[in-house]
C-alpha cells in the first residue's frame, strides 16, 4: 500500500513539473511581428493577407498588390476636430514582415499616396497621426478622385461620428479591372474602391456602403451609395461578423439614406 502511495505520488510530481516547465519555458512571440487580432472579417479570394494592428487600426496587408485589401477603424465623436497637423512623412510599415511600399514606388507616377484611413480622422493624437502615414494604409490614387469625391466622403463620415457618437469603418480597395502596376514593387492601380460604415443609433444598427471608380467623378457621392451586401460581393470579403446573424443580415442588406443625410439631390 505504502509503495502504491508512493509511486503516485511520485508520477503526480513528475506530471506537475512536465507542466510547469513547458507553461514557463514556451517560447514568447516576438514583439517585432505583427500582432494577430480577430479581424471580424473572412476573405473569399486566394491571397494569404498578413494582419497587423496598430494601436489605432487594423489592416490586411497585400503583399501581392502592395497596399491594404481592408482596412478597419473606430472614429469617435471626441476624436473629431484635433489639432495635430499632417506630416506628410509617408514611410514603410515596421511591422509588415514582407515589407511594404516606398517613396520610390510613387515618384513621377502620376498618382496620389491615398489615404485608406485618413490622417484627418487622427488629427486628436501625434502616435494616430503618424501611423496613418505608413504604406500599409496607402494606395495609389487618381488625383482629382482622391482630392474630390473620395475626399467628400471622408468629410462625411466624421460628419456622422459626431452625429451619432462613432462609427465603425471598413475600407480599402477592390482589385477588379486593376488600371497599371507602378514603381519598382509593382504596386498595383485598383480600378475600385470601398468604404463600409456601421453604426448603433437609437438602439438599432444601421449601415452603409460605397463603391468608387478610381478616377474623377462628378456625380454626388449618394450615387455611389451601396447597401454593405454589394460591397462585399464586389470586394469578395464579409464584415462585421461579430454581429448576430440577424443583426448583420438587416444592416447589410439595406440602407436608410434619410437617415444618414443623404438624398438623390444632394
Amino acid at each position: 500500500m505504502t509503495k502504491k502511495f508512493i509511486s503516485i505520488f511520485t508520477i503526480t510530481i513528475l506530471i506537475g513539473f512536465i507542466v510547469y516547465f513547458y507553461v514557463t519555458c514556451k517560447p514568447i512571440p516576438s514583439r517585432s511581428k505583427a500582432k494577430a487580432v480577430n479581424t471580424q472579417v473572412i476573405q473569399s479570394n486566394q491571397e494569404k493577407y498578413q494582419i497587423v494592428k496598430h494601436k489605432y487600426f487594423t489592416l490586411a496587408y497585400s503583399e501581392e498588390h502592395e497596399q491594404p485589401a481592408w482596412v478597419c477603424y473606430t472614429l469617435r465623436n471626441e476624436y473629431v476636430g484635433g489639432s495635430e497637423h499632417r506630416s506628410n512623412n509617408f514611410i514603410p510599415d515596421p511591422l509588415v514582415t514582407s515589407k511594404t511600399a516606398d517613396d520610390i514606388d510613387y515618384l513621377k507616377s502620376g498618382y496620389d499616396k491615398g489615404h485608406m484611413l485618413p490622417a484627418a480622422d487622427m488629427s486628436w493624437s501625434p502616435e494616430a497621426m503618424k501611423e496613418t502615414f505608413y504604406f500599409s494604409n496607402i494606395s495609389p490614387q487618381e488625383p482629382s478622385f482622391n482630392r474630390g469625391a473620395w475626399k467628400k466622403l471622408e468629410e462625411k463620415v466624421r460628419d456622422w461620428a459626431v452625429k451619432f457618437d462613432s462609427v465603425k469603418v471598413y475600407v480599402g480597395p477592390v482589385f477588379k479591372n486593376n488600371i497599371k502596376r507602378i514603381g519598382p514593387d509593382s504596386v498595383t492601380v485598383p480600378g475600385y474602391y470601398y468604404k463600409t460604415i456601421v453604426i448603433y443609433f437609437g438602439s438599432t444598427y444601421e449601415g452603409i456602403g460605397f463603391i468608387f471608380p478610381n478616377k474623377k467623378v462628378s456625380d454626388p457621392i449618394v450615387n455611389f451609395a451601396v447597401s454593405i451586401d454589394s460591397v462585399e460581393h464586389y470586394s469578395n470579403l464579409d464584415f462585421y461578423k461579430y454581429l448576430p446573424n440577424s443583426i448583420e443580415e438587416k444592416v447589410e442588406s439595406s440602407i436608410n439614406l434619410d437617415l444618414w443625410g443623404l438624398s438623390k439631390t444632394k
